[in-house]
C-alpha cells in the first residue's frame, strides 16, 4: 500500500510476515526517508536476528523432545539386562521427564522474551516515525534491556547446566548402587 498522507506528509506502508506468522508493518515517511530508513535497517536486522534465533530454538526444541520421549519410552518398555541395575533404570524414569520439562520451560521462557523483545522493536520503529522524535533516540539498544537480555538466553546458559546437573546425579546413582560397587571378594572354599 502507498500514497497515504497524513498531516500533508506521504507514507507507505509495508507489510512482512515472519516465520512465526506474525505481521510487520513497515511505515516509510517519505518526508524523511533517510534517516527513518537507516532506523528500518537497524531495527529490521534485529528483528531478523531474534526471528531466526526463535526458529532455530523452536526446531531445536521439537528434536530434543523426540529424542526426550524416545527415551523415556525404551525406559518404560525395556528391563535392565542385570537386576543390578534397577535403580538406574528407575532413577532414569524419573529424572528424563523432569529434564524434559526444564528443556521446555527455559525454551518457553527465551521465546516469549524475544516476542516480547520484537514487539518493543516495532513500536520503537512507529515511534520513530513522529517529526518530533530526534532521529538519535530512534534507535534501539543493541540487545534489549538488562532482563531481556538475562531471559532471551535462558535456554542456551541453563539448558546445560540441567544436563551437568542430572548427569552429575545419574553418576552419583551409579557409582553408589550395588551394580557401581566393587565386586566382593571371592568365598573361600
Amino acid at each position: 500500500m502507498s500514497g497515504n498522507t497524513q498531516h500533508g506528509v506521504a507514507e507507505r506502508v509495508t507489510l512482512y510476515l515472519s516465520v512465526f506468522g506474525t505481521i510487520i508493518i513497515v511505515h516509510n515517511n517519505m518526508a524523511n526517508p533517510n534517516g527513518v530508513s537507516e532506523v528500518y535497517k537497524v531495527i529490521r536486522g534485529q528483528v531478523e536476528h531474534v526471528d531466526n534465533n526463535l526458529g532455530q530454538r523452536v526446531i531445536w526444541l521439537v528434536i530434543a523432545q523426540s529424542f526426550f520421549f524416545g527415551a523415556y519410552a525404551s525406559l518404560i518398555n525395556g528391563k535392565p539386562a542385570k537386576p543390578e541395575l534397577d535403580l538406574i533404570h528407575n532413577s532414569l524414569i524419573k529424572i528424563l521427564p523432569i529434564a524434559a520439562l526444564l528443556t521446555v520451560a527455559f525454551t518457553f521462557i527465551d521465546v516469549i522474551t524475544s516476542v516480547i523483545y520484537m514487539r518493543g522493536l516495532r513500536k520503537k520503529y512507529e515511534q520513530s516515525l513522529s517529526d518530533d522524535v530526534d532521529i538519535d533516540s530512534a534507535y534501539p539498544s543493541i540487545t534489549g534491556s538488562k532482563s531481556q537480555r538475562i531471559f532471551m538466553h535462558a535456554s542456551p546458559i541453563l539448558i546445560p547446566a540441567v544436563f551437568i546437573i542430572i548427569w552429575i546425579f545419574l553418576l552419583y546413582v551409579q557409582y553408589t548402587s550395588p551394580a557401581g560397587a566393587d565386586a566382593p571378594p571371592p568365598m573361600p572354599k
